[in-house]
């Protein structure tokens, strides 16, 4: 027997060691009309975001839950490590969690065992929720499932100062995420991306997920950056975010109001800003 959540995680596993890289985008609004429209545009996944946004733990399940309905794989991004959350979120329908600002082994190896039922982890187990079908699932079918398709795990890496060799670091995770925008302030560069510094992270990072055999990903705040992305060979690239492209949207609407009334002005480009938000 196969869960509805075993087959979205093989879809975005599948995906990732696919020919073209899994395409996704972060969801910060609590409406059901984000995850439609992010499934019929033809996005590989998208990461519920519960570290910035407003969503809270319900607004996260409730996404969580159509997502699933819709066959959409959905992420959640965590700002740390809380295993009763992690567990709820994978419950709700997740297919895997995002664990923000990573910098050492530790973190990965309970990242694992807050994900992993035992003996291969520490995680609570329990069959009243959709993985299991509300307990018409035997046990030993939804271990199963469980153990063939565990929950992905995407870590983060936002700083230059680690606390073990990036190397170990990112071993057992199925993508290594550059965080382009905190790795920036993290360096004293303000949100630039092209200083030296930041790009020997970003290369330092692709080099060792090279070496582990560990998928790359990263985000970008507009599509004109995806080649790139894709040059890199990165696979998991979140693409904005829904608040992010309702802003640019709105913003443009409203500068072309202002250049029909000054037709000399440039006409802005809808993906232009001078700082963007993951």
């Amino acid at each position: 027997m196969t869960s509805d959540v075993a087959e979205v995680r093989a879809r975005l596993r599948s995906r990732l060691a696919g020919a073209d890289p899994a395409l996704g985008t972060m969801v910060k609004i609590d409406d059901f009309s984000v995850l439609d429209i992010a499934r019929s545009a033809g996005f590989d996944f998208v990461v519920i975001d519960g570290e910035h946004s407003q969503l809270g733990g319900s607004g996260v399940s409730r996404l969580l839950r159509y997502a699933l309905a819709l066959r959409l794989p959905a992420m959640v991004r965590m700002p740390a490590l809380d295993p009763g959350v992690v567990n709820r979120a994978l419950e709700a329908g997740a297919a895997g969690i995002q664990l923000s600002n990573v910098n050492s082994r530790k973190q990965v190896d309970d990242l694992i065992d807050a994900t992993r039922y035992a003996p291969g982890g520490t995680r609570s187990i329990s069959l009243a929720h959709p993985g299991a079908d509300h307990g018409g699932t035997p046990i030993a079918d939804y271990l199963d499932d469980e153990a063939k398709q565990p929950p992905l795990l995407v870590v983060q890496i936002e700083s230059p100062h680690l606390l073990d060799p990036l190397d170990d670091i990112i071993v057992d995770v199925d993508v290594a995420f550059h965080g382009p925008t905190d790795m920036s302030v993290a360096l004293g560069l303000g949100g630039a991306t092209d200083h030296e510094a930041y790009l020997r992270e970003r290369l330092r990072l692709g080099d060792a997920a090279l070496k582990a055999a560990v998928p790359t990903g990263s985000w970008i705040s507009d599509p004109a950056a995806l080649g790139a992305c894709i040059d890199r060979g990165e696979r998991y690239i979140a693409i904005g975010s829904d608040l992010q492209i309702l802003g640019k949207g709105l913003r443009a609407l409203t500068r072309s109001r202002t250049i029909d009334r000054h037709p000399s002005s440039p006409i802005p480009e809808l993906g232009e800003s001078s700082q963007e938000v993951t």
